[in-house]
């Protein structure tokens, strides 16, 4: 309260914005969270790995037994001993997954262009799609300076956005990739033809472990999320069933203090 005379007169305020506060108090907080996912997932990979190579070396010997024994591999037995491999083998692929979401390295951030990663990341994909009757277009803005992130990092950001498009379209179709200034960010669009994503999946989608797939682990757009936050960026995506989706990132020009506070609070590794 203001007083003149000993009469109250008013009043004084102060108002302080804390939404970048509590922004990057969530950013802190689902990084934990990753933390702890991260070890459980170590965990639990460790601890298969030793009886998957141990199950998939007794299948060989008896594999090699079955051969000496009948001087030869019978049908059945083949069948039965070439579908333990395999599902070893998936599970083993698994682990490896685990243990490269909990071993995630830390940003080596420099100097790059990202239109020659988005051009190198599309000429290693295009084999891939054209094989399942995928087209992709790109353009790429052309004045588009280099900025600071991780080429390694982003590079996997985008090949598992380019995978998940085409395994969105299991009859063919199109990607659109599109590379833009935004202001004082870089904006990266890859859009597919696909079935799109239901609504009730939508929020779910970032999070470690979701997955829709059979034979996912679901940490592919927990990790994507995770690397684009790290480098002070935003990812999202807009979606209409049945007639695709599209993935959004947005990049700093300049590398953001959030973005270096949520690396310096980032303990998956």
């Amino acid at each position: 309260s203001v007083y003149e005379d000993d009469k109250r007169v008013g009043y004084m305020g102060f108002e302080i914005d804390m939404r970048p506060q509590k922004k990057l108090e969530k950013r802190i907080l689902q990084s934990e969270r990753l933390a702890v996912i991260g070890k459980m997932a170590a965990k639990v990979a460790h601890e298969i790995r030793n009886p998957l190579s141990s199950i998939s070396l007794n299948t060989e010997l008896l594999e090699d037994e079955i051969r000496t024994e009948f001087g030869g591999l019978p049908e059945e037995a083949e069948t039965l001993l070439k579908t333990i491999i395999g599902e070893v083998d998936r599970v083993a692929n698994l682990s490896e997954e685990y243990l490269q979401f909990s071993r995630l390295p830390e940003a080596e951030i420099t100097l790059c262009h990202i239109d020659d990663l988005v051009r190198d990341v599309v000429e290693f994909i295009e084999p891939e799609a054209n094989t399942v009757g995928i087209q992709i277009i790109t353009k790429i803005q052309e004045d588009i300076p280099p900025f600071p992130f991780d080429y390694q990092q982003i590079r996997r950001v985008l090949l598992n956005l380019y995978r998940n498009a085409i395994e969105a379209m299991k009859n063919g179709g199109l990607i659109r990739t599109e590379v833009k200034l935004l202001g004082e960010d870089v904006e990266i669009r890859i859009a597919d033809t696909g079935d799109g994503i239901p609504d009730e999946y939508g929020k779910k989608i970032f999070d470690p472990f979701f997955t829709t797939k059979d034979l996912g682990t679901g940490l592919g757009l927990a990790i994507t999320k995770q690397i684009i936050t790290e480098h002070g960026g935003k990812i999202s995506y807009e979606s209409r069933l049945k007639s695709g989706t599209t993935f959004i990132i947005r990049l700093p020009l300049n590398a953001s203090e959030e973005g270096q506070e949520t690396r310096e609070n980032q303990s998956v590794r």
